[in-house]
């Protein structure tokens, strides 16, 4: 039985109703896209590094504090 276009805008503007509704139940503080920004930043670095010093990545060293002591600021 085919689904008329009267009903699949219904069933669409409800899931937006719903989706809308459910966002306003989440409050988000002001820094979760701060950390979302670090966290991005925080993994760009590590590609740099491992980029630039391509011998520290092949000796496995996996934090940065490690990798800064061995290829110096």
């Amino acid at each position: 039985m085919p689904i008329s276009g009267k009903t699949t805008l219904a069933w669409l503007d409800h899931r937006i109703r719903s989706a809308a509704n459910r966002e306003q139940q989440v409050q988000r503080h002001g820094g979760s896209c701060l950390l979302d920004l670090e966290r991005l930043l925080y993994l760009l670095y590590l590609r740099y590094l491992q980029s630039r010093y391509p011998d520290l990545a092949a000796c496995g060293a996996t934090d940065p504090q490690a990798w800064l002591v061995r290829s110096g600021p």
